[in-house]
């Protein structure tokens, strides 16, 4: 959560306790709260909280709440079947790991399966981008001459 998240999930547990947070109070909060932390679970959360509490939140408080809330979110989107990863995918670990964990982390967010879905996509095809693809064919000539220059030989 950025700190001019965190400022306004402050200023909103401000109005029902009377906290005067001063100005570097936000930069705590966002380092406190979890980083995945959607701004409206977090607004949600401080006005449950003070449905059933007199006593202040904070970031703590709102972590427990937001990951409890996640599971539950995430178990009911098992419970109604998530979307498979694609099969080309199958053989390659790193990227069935993308996809699952960016699949995870919108579905504890609030996001549709069908949203969570479009991410984790998005993600694996991120990832592809990312990664040097080697070559088709060897190197140039003179490439070649030069790696051999510079590779050390063996002492006779």
């Amino acid at each position: 959560m950025t700190p001019q998240e965190a400022a306004k999930v402050l200023a909103k547990a401000s109005a029902y306790d009377n906290r005067q947070p001063n100005e570097v109070a936000p930069i705590a909060w966002s380092e406190a709260l979890d980083r995945d932390l959607p701004l409206a679970d977090a607004l949600r959360i401080v006005s449950e909280h003070y449905q059933d509490e007199r006593t202040w939140i904070m970031p703590a408080d709102i972590n427990r709440r937001w990951r409890t809330l996640g599971k539950t979110r995430l178990r009911e989107a098992e419970r109604l079947g998530l979307p498979e990863a694609p099969d080309d995918i199958a053989d390659d670990p790193q990227a069935w790991i993308t996809w699952k964990r960016t699949q995870i982390r919108a579905i504890k967010a609030g996001a549709t399966p069908e949203q969570a879905e479009a991410n984790a996509l998005q993600a694996i095809e991120s990832a592809h981008r990312e990664r040097r693809e080697l070559p088709a064919a060897p190197p140039p000539a003179d490439w070649q001459a030069m790696l051999n220059a510079a590779t050390p030989r063996k002492a006779i």
